[in-house]
């Protein structure tokens, strides 16, 4: 009778923890499964609309949502394989049309630079030799200076699966031998306007 009373209380005790342990799962409410399956629509959908930023653009929506594996297998391997190349090519057409860097983030219309492609697809080199171009081709701003030479503020490497810690990610020492190039030829030739002042 004891043994039956013990396992009645045990079962009793399950029966209670469990849906404590299931209602922790962050992709179960009604609002996330509405943004998942809202999320592989519009990739659907750009996907037929044959639009290469709107797809970008549902890609990374996709890329960043950690619910739609649950709801759309496909979508999230789709937008990680697909991804890396589309941006590519976005940012190479970026380069050409001269739209080198911005501020803005990635915009399904369009109006995306090339730096903001090749960070968002983690070709961090790419993305510096962008951002050099762009400072090279304007030395004058020094916002723009400033933001190159601020660049690994806020990059961090990958995951390290041993210990889940992610590194500062560090330019290469020729990015930072470039931007020194520029201050310098800047500071020369604000002093000789200076000299001419005076």
């Amino acid at each position: 009778m004891r043994l039956m009373g013990l396992a009645g209380y045990a079962l009793i005790g399950v029966v209670l923890t469990a849906p404590v342990v299931h209602a922790d799962d962050p992709c179960l409410g009604d609002d996330e499964k509405n943004a998942a399956l809202a999320q592989s629509a519009a990739l659907q959908q750009a996907e037929q609309a044959g639009q290469p930023t709107a797809l970008f653009a549902a890609y990374m929506r996709v890329a960043a949502s950690d619910c739609i594996d649950r709801y759309d297998k496909n979508a999230a391997g789709k937008a990680r394989a697909n991804m890396p190349k589309l941006g590519r090519d976005l940012a190479k057409a970026a380069e050409s049309k001269g739209v080198l860097y911005s501020g803005e983030p990635v915009r399904a219309d369009g109006q995306t630079s090339a730096f903001r492609y090749f960070e968002t697809i983690g070709d961090r080199q790419e993305a510096n030799r962008v951002l050099l171009k762009a400072v090279q081709a304007k030395p004058d701003d020094l916002r723009l200076f400033e933001t190159a030479w601020n660049i690994d503020n806020n990059r961090y490497s990958s995951v390290d699966p041993n210990t889940g810690s992610r590194a500062p990610h560090s330019s290469s020492p020729m990015f930072r031998q470039e931007l020194r190039k520029v201050a310098s030829a800047n500071a020369d030739r604000w002093m000789k306007a200076e000299e001419k002042d005076a």
